[in-house]
């Protein structure tokens, strides 16, 4: 299966190593390459696997021109978004029902502990939302934000159970959300 990932070179790259290993095509649609050529290297005899198409989600019109490239390079069902950034989202929830056509996706939004409690995003009805909650992690010294390890095994857990709704970690008690 294909799958396009925004901001999959950081704290997901975890996630695109997981989903290439289990024969997934992974779309990655970055600002810059170097990231996505560290996610190659580590990728070994899967690096064929991981597709690179250069982009900025703020410039409109080279997101549109990055994301009907890795739908006509192979067309995806599957799409990752990372970020609270509505407008960019919302952007790519309007372009993949323009190439969807008949066709259903499911968009995995990861946001953050403070929207545990929120909505899930709008999207056009070709476009099916889970929502990925990232949570937190209490411990005997305190409480701490997750690593990016069990970001990107609870997201690759996250895809593979399809629920509408999923959290790593924990939201509450919010008093203990860690500070920055």
């Amino acid at each position: 299966m294909a799958i396009l990932m925004l901001r999959a070179t950081g704290m997901l790259s975890g996630t695109v190593r997981g989903l290439i290993a289990r024969g997934d095509t992974v779309h990655v649609i970055t600002r810059g390459r170097s990231g996505v050529d560290r996610l190659r290297g580590q990728a070994g005899d899967h690096k064929g696997r991981i597709h690179w198409h250069r982009a900025d989600d703020t410039d409109p019109q080279a997101f549109q021109a990055a994301v009907t490239a890795a739908w006509n390079d192979e067309p995806f069902d599957r799409v990752v978004v990372w970020g609270s950034d509505e407008t960019a989202r919302d952007r790519l929830f309007q372009i993949i029902a323009a190439l969807a056509g008949d066709r259903r996706i499911t968009a995995y939004v990861i946001r953050g502990s403070r929207y545990h409690d929120a909505p899930p995003p709008r999207a056009p009805d070709e476009i099916d939302v889970r929502t990925i909650i990232l949570g937190f992690v209490i411990e005997p010294s305190g409480s701490r934000w997750l690593t990016h390890d069990e970001i990107s095994s609870g997201v690759l857990a996250a895809i593979e159970k399809d629920r509408p709704y999923a959290v790593i970690g924990i939201v509450e008690p919010s008093e203990r959300r860690p500070g920055w």
